[in-house]
């Protein structure tokens, strides 16, 4: 019997190799990576792990792997607990009853495309949630990717991920990355969240990209991207922060009541919540031609002339008008054109202050 304890005290019940104390997943690699005995026992180990899964063995605690290439199914709950990948994996399948990584290392890079965790899938296509997914305390030594996976609950509390990590797959239940700790990116962009994106105490050098995410609970886009607006404001980058920050309104403001909800959404179409003054100051133009063109055509209407010379003086007026109010009483204008000059002269004011105030805010933040 290998000699290997598993954390419950228990031994490893596989027969150890010949003339050794260990079987061979517990088996050392050689110290040379990739030296040719190193290679040797690597493919031993994978053809061993492809025999024992499908032979209904699943627990693999404490192995030692080298490079990994294969497609596995797992009928009942997986253990790679405290396993050490050395070399490069790649690692498909279905680990439907759900799969434990806790404490594992990943030497080199890791890439996990189109698997299922905690999800068995029926005759009829159907995902049932079955299981969970743990890579608690995992290190990922390389960049890891989770490519075009089903993910059913999945907790990486205290993972350690060194290089970039990449989740463009869809998480079905809630995913925990609380006290995570990534030393670069954190790409969640073409993923898709159907419940919550728990990112608590997370730690992150580089970027955290969620713009792209598709994330189905309007709650949870707030939550997640107040946490990425937070994180862009600590390590200095303001305009991504904005960008984080405008969707954290949005979504803010579609949970509020029906009148709030589309009153409020005049100050995110002219005003970007205080984040964009020249698309502000652009609609501040755009105010003014409109009420240039209402001038000139009350001007045809009443004078009954027409002349390049009259929207020349419409705008300039109008221009005026919305800068300095009160220009429509003192100028010769009666009856409609008052009304109208005095609304522009209102639009006018809210306009350019907005767009001094938003100026300056964008001015000091950068």
């Amino acid at each position: 019997m290998c000699i290997y304890k598993y954390r419950d005290g228990n031994y490893c019940t596989n027969d150890p190799e010949l003339n050794s104390i260990y079987c061979i997943f517990h088996t050392p690699l050689p110290k040379e990576k990739y030296c040719p005995e190193w290679q040797c026992l690597s493919d031993i180990k994978e053809r061993e792990l492809i025999r024992k899964v499908e032979s209904g063995y699943y627990n693999f605690e404490g192995a030692k792997f080298g490079n990994l290439n294969v497609s596995l199914d797992f009928k009942a709950f997986g253990i790679f607990i405290d396993a050490i990948f050395y070399g490069q994996v790649e690692m498909e399948g279905e680990f439907s009853k759900g799969v434990s990584f806790l404490k594992a290392i990943f030497e080199e890079d890791t890439r996990f495309p189109e698997t299922f965790f905690g999800i068995f899938r029926n005759k009829d296509s159907a995902n049932i949630y079955v299981g969970e997914t743990y890579f608690d305390q995992a290190l990922f030594k390389s960049n890891v990717r989770f490519d075009r996976c089903f993910i059913s609950y999945i907790s990486f509390n205290r993972t350690r991920f060194l290089q970039k990590a990449t989740f463009s797959s869809t998480f079905n239940e809630d995913a925990d990355f609380s006290n995570s700790h990534f030393y670069r990116d954190a790409d969640f962009s073409n993923s898709r969240i159907n419940e919550d994106l728990i990112l608590d105490n997370v730690i992150i050098h580089r970027d955290l990209l969620l713009l792209k995410a598709n994330i189905k609970k309007i709650n949870v886009i707030e939550k997640i991207n107040r946490q990425a607006k937070i994180h862009y404001e600590n390590i200095g980058n303001p305009d991504e922060s904005d960008k984080y920050y405008f969707n954290e309104m949005v979504a803010r403001r579609k949970q509020k009541r029906k009148l709030h909800r589309y009153s409020e959404k005049i100050i995110e179409t002219f005003f970007y919540y205080g984040i964009k003054p020249y698309l502000t100051f652009l609609w501040y133009i755009a105010f003014m031609c409109f009420f240039s063109i209402i001038f000139f055509l009350i001007y045809a209407f009443t004078e009954n002339e027409v002349s390049l010379s009259v929207l020349i003086n419409c705008t300039s007026f109008s221009i005026s008008n919305s800068i300095i109010p009160g220009q429509g009483p003192v100028n010769e204008i009666t009856g409609v054109g008052k009304i109208v000059a005095g609304l522009e002269a209102i639009i006018g004011v809210f306009f350019l202050g907005s767009f001094i105030a938003i100026y300056s805010r964008k001015f000091l933040r950068s």
